[in-house]
């Protein structure tokens, strides 16, 4: 499975590791399964469930914070003016991280960035190609992107999040880009702050 990632990801780094203690000459600085994790038909319907009532979930906020000017004052008590939002909210990527219970499953974070989609990305396409059924199908992703997205644009990552620079090349040239489309992963400056549009 490892040989198969490494096809996938090319010459991208899929992630850089920040210690010195965890470097390795390996392009996949993670342990791999050699097979994914099955999901019996009702924790499949579990998790389809869990992404309707998540995207629900955001549009109800996203309408008390635009109509509820109470609400609003609450939620932007203590941002910066760069984080005070201007316009209705479109999120590209609604993304829960899920952990199995005894009881199900349980979301424990949500994600609106695309930082661990291309990991997602990567693996689903391994599996896929090895033979394995996986929930959705290799191009499933590229062509909600593209559907939703301008044909040019970037993504952008900050010296924080640096460390996964790999992964949002991958995500700009092998998902956003392709069919006349070129998007770009690009280290976010001072200067771009006032530049965010065709920005993920």
């Amino acid at each position: 499975m490892r040989d198969r990632i490494e096809q996938i990801i090319g010459n991208t780094e899929i992630y850089k590791t920040r210690k010195d203690e965890f470097k390795t000459a390996n392009k996949v600085p993670f342990r791999v399964s050699p097979t994914p994790f099955i999901l019996t038909p009702d924790q499949k319907k579990e998790v389809k469930n869990i992404g309707i009532d998540i995207v629900a979930y955001f549009k109800m906020i996203n309408e008390l914070y635009t109509t509820n000017n109470e609400v609003r004052e609450i939620l932007d008590k203590g941002k910066p003016d760069l984080f005070l939002i201007q316009k209705p909210l479109k999120y590209l990527f609604i993304r829960p991280d899920i952990i199995i219970t005894d009881e199900g499953f349980r979301i424990c974070e949500i994600e609106t960035s695309p930082f661990g989609l291309a990991l997602a990305e990567v693996l689903n396409k391994a599996y896929s190609q090895e033979g394995f059924e996986t929930m959705v199908t290799e191009d499933t992703l590229s062509k909600l992107v593209q559907a939703h997205t301008p044909s040019d644009g970037r993504i952008i990552f900050s010296g924080k999040t640096e460390s996964f620079k790999g992964q949002m090349t991958f995500l700009a040239e092998q998902v956003f880009s392709g069919n006349n489309r070129n998007w770009t992963a690009e280290k976010l400056g001072e200067a771009d702050f006032n530049l965010f549009d065709n920005c993920i």
